[in-house]
Formats: C-alpha cells, structure tokens, sequence
C-alpha cells in the first residue's frame, strides 16, 4: 500500500506501470479468445460481463469444515485443508456447473485462487474498500463468488456492469450508476469479469457479518485446479496470473 502511494505521487513513473499493466492484459486477452476460447460467449454475458445461477447444492456446510484465521480486525480468512478443498472444488465445479460456464463465457478454466472471507463492520476510514478493478489481470480472468450469508444488511459485494465502465473510469462518479448486489445464502453462483466491472466488498452493518467464497478463474485448455491451491488461502491474489499459469502444475477435473 505504501509503495502504491508513493508511485502514485510520481505521475510518470504510474503512469508508465499502467501503461505496461494495460498492454500486458490486451496482449493476454487477444492470445486467449484466439488460442482458448471454445465459442462466442452469451450475447447478455458480453454486455454485462456479470452471470448468476441457482446452485443445487447448499453449500453452507463448508463452513464447517475450516479452520478459522484472523487477517486483521476487520477479515478472517477461513482455510480448508488439502483433501476437504479438493472434495470442495469438485462439489462446486460438478459437470454441470463447468459446463454453464462454459457455455456463458465460452472458456474452460484453471482455479487459480480459493478463499472463505469473512467480514465485519468496518469503523476505521483508513481500511475503507472502495470501488476498484482489478489491472493486472486479463479481460478474460473470471472471479466467483458465492454468498453464504448475505443479505442487504451483511454488506453484499457490490458490481458495475461491463457496459458503464469507460462511463464510471472517466467520471469517477460512483454514486450516479447502481451496482448489482451479489446476495445468497449458499444457493448462487456469481461469475464476473474483475478487469472489465467495477467492484467494491461491502461493509456489513455493525453488529453483522459476510461470510463468501472466492474463487479466480483464468482461462485454460480444459477444466483444472492449481495442484498447490490449498497452500495459498490465506494470501492474496497472484498478479499476472496468465503469464505464471503456463508454470503450474495443474490436476484435471474428471
């Protein structure tokens, strides 16, 4: 965070990261819908770059089996051990879900990131979380989310559609366009592009919380999992993760 501000004060030298950060992702972006992408994603999927689907399974009783981590004052991070994670991915990513997905986007993936967030009311202004996209990403990179918990009151994530982000980057005007809310209680899937939709975590009223899955997709020759996944819970999300996917060792879904 400090080293963000103090590049941020040097004009030319942030203006030069992003500039590179911006050619990194359109050069991702085009080798993937040439070499990866299996057909032309749902035209709705296009304009929004937002999806939403029923998910049989209830998926509460995850919770269960994780171990609970305080990252700070306001998040835990709740990490599920190597076997349980694997039995995870393959309730989640079930045959029909990998092909929704499929044939919304028009990608087959690798899960390249898992978290259980947890979060509370946040009183302190400098752990404000603000609305953002994610820059060191393709435009393909998919996140899902699945709300446990989550109603108005337990501050759900928040997501500009696709179509008003040149509008919002070049207003910087929040409050003038509304956000879906991604609400559930286990029962949905929510997929969106993070490097084309404008997203801001929620903050839940005092005396609540959020408890929700993430889970970061990139785009692959077929459906996969990192095979070190489980290691990296309670870390942050890699950057420029279509450039390090071509090192890792993957496992197949069956």
């Amino acid at each position: 965070m400090r080293l963000a501000k103090k590049l941020r004060k040097n004009k030319f030298i942030y203006y030069f990261i992003c500039l590179i950060v911006d050619i990194y992702s359109s050069f991702f972006s085009f080798l993937e819908n040439f070499f990866l992408k299996k057909r032309t994603s749902e035209y709705h999927f296009q304009k929004t770059g937002l999806f939403k689907f029923n998910f049989e399974e209830d998926l509460k009783d995850i919770l269960n089996l994780s171990v609970k981590f305080k990252d700070n004052e306001y998040q835990s991070t709740r990490i599920i051990s190597q076997r349980d994670l694997k039995k995870v991915l393959n309730l989640i990513f079930n045959k029909n879900t990998r092909e929704k997905i499929t044939q919304i986007t028009g990608f087959k993936y690798s899960i390249d990131h898992f978290q259980i967030l947890e979060n509370i009311h946040s009183l302190d202004a400098s752990y404000k979380r603000s609305p953002h996209f994610d820059k060191s990403f393709s435009r393909n990179m998919l996140k899902i989310f699945i709300p446990i918990n989550i109603d108005f009151q337990n501050g759900p994530l928040k997501v500009w559609e696709k179509f008003l982000f040149l509008e919002i980057k070049n207003k910087n005007k929040f409050n003038e366009y509304d956000p879906k809310l991604l609400l559930g209680q286990g029962n949905y899937i929510y997929g969106f592009n993070p490097n084309t939709c404008f997203h801001q975590l929620g903050n839940p009223d005092l005396g609540f919380q959020s408890q929700q899955i993430m889970i970061q997709l990139n785009p692959s020759l077929y459906w996969c999992f990192k095979q070190d996944l489980y290691k990296f819970q309670e870390f942050g999300e890699s950057k420029f993760t279509s450039l390090s996917f071509l090192f890792n060792k993957t496992i197949k879904f069956i």
